[in-house]
């Protein structure tokens, strides 16, 4: 699928969606994050939270016709 996905790349001209590094993260068995850790010791603070991000994510990628 990393294949297929990077001639469409170069056929497009446009960063291939599916690598193989992409892959490696796609089989992980979970992803858990917190921001505890950053925002308890430096500071750190979340410019969107979770549902902001992901809309204006997915919105930018409709935008460049990735979606």
């Amino acid at each position: 699928m990393a294949a297929v996905s990077r001639v469409q790349g170069r056929l497009t001209g446009r960063p291939a969606l599916l690598n193989d590094q992409r892959l490696v993260d796609l089989r992980q068995r979970s992803w858990l994050f917190s921001g505890d850790k950053a925002q308890r010791k430096l500071c750190f603070e979340a410019r969107y939270d979770l549902e902001t991000g992901v809309r204006e994510t997915a919105e930018w990628y409709r935008r460049e016709g990735w979606l």
